[in-house]
C-alpha cells in the first residue's frame, strides 16, 4: 500500500478529507435506455478545492473516462465506468520518481422511478493504484430530468457517498450536480446526429465532518452516443 500511503498524505495535507477526492459527476439523465439498449459516454473533468478559511486551489485533479450502459429491462440499466485520475502535484511525493496512476472502476444499477423524469442510480466505486485497491464507496444517487423541446435536458442530481472499507479513514459526503444536455440532431435537424448527446456538468462535493469546512467543485464535459 506504499503508493496509497503517499496518496493519503497528500490528500490529508492538501485536500483535507478523502484518501481520494471521489469522482462525483454523473454525466447521464434519468432516462432509461430500454431493454437491450447500449449507450457509451466519454467524459473529461477537473476538480477545484475551497474551504471556509478562503484557501483555494484550481485544477487539483483531472480525470478522463468512459461509461457504458446496457438496458436489462424497460426500467433497469446496468452501468460500468472507468476513469483515469491525475492528482496534480502528487508525483512529487512518489519516492520512486515514477508517475502515480490512479484509476476508478465502477459498476451500478439504475432504476427508472418515473419514466424519463426520475431515476435511482446506485454505483459501487473502487479506486486503484498500481493494482492495489484503495477507497471503496457506495453512492445512492437520485437523478431528475427535465426535457425541453426534445433537444435540451436539464439534469440535477444528488448523492450520498458512503465509504465501504475500513482501511481508508474517510468521512461520508454529499454531492450535488447540475447537468445540461444538448441533442445536436434535434437542434440541427440532422437524423444522423440524433443518437448523440453533448453533456456539461457542474457539481459540488461536501465532505461531512471535515475540518475547515472544505468542499470540492468539478466541471465535466462529455459526449453520449446511443449505439443500439
Amino acid at each position: 500500500m506504499k503508493r496509497f500511503n503517499s496518496f493519503s498524505l497528500f490528500i490529508v495535507t492538501l485536500l483535507v478529507s478523502f484518501n481520494c477526492a471521489p469522482i462525483t459527476s454523473d454525466m447521464q439523465s434519468a432516462k432509461s435506455i430500454g431493454k437491450g439498449g447500449i449507450e457509451l459516454t466519454l467524459n473529461t473533468g477537473s476538480l477545484d478545492y475551497d474551504d471556509s478559511d478562503e484557501n483555494s486551489m484550481s485544477d487539483v485533479q483531472d480525470n478522463f473516462g468512459a461509461h457504458i450502459a446496457y438496458g436489462l429491462g424497460d426500467k433497469v440499466d446496468v452501468r460500468g465506468r472507468f476513469e483515469n485520475i491525475k492528482v496534480n502535484g502528487l508525483n512529487d511525493l512518489d519516492e520512486s520518481g515514477e508517475g502515480v496512476d490512479i484509476t476508478l472502476f465502477s459498476i451500478g444499477i439504475k432504476y427508472g422511478i418515473f419514466k424519463d423524469k426520475l431515476a435511482l442510480y446506485i454505483p459501487y466505486d473502487i479506486y486503484y493504484s498500481d493494482g492495489e485497491s484503495g477507497p471503496e464507496t457506495l453512492a445512492p444517487t437520485l437523478i431528475y430530468t427535465k426535457t425541453l423541446k426534445e433537444a435540451f435536458e436539464v439534469n440535477p442530481s444528488a448523492k450520498w457517498i458512503m465509504p465501504m472499507n475500513e482501511e481508508t479513514d474517510s468521512d461520508p459526503g454529499l454531492a450535488i450536480n447540475l447537468g445540461l444536455g444538448i441533442n445536436p440532431g434535434s437542434l440541427l435537424k440532422k437524423v444522423e446526429l440524433e443518437r448523440a448527446m453533448l453533456r456539461a456538468e457542474y457539481g459540488l462535493y461536501l465532505p461531512i465532518d471535515s475540518e475547515g469546512d472544505a468542499w470540492f467543485s468539478h466541471t465535466t464535459f462529455g459526449l453520449t452516443y446511443r449505439i443500439k
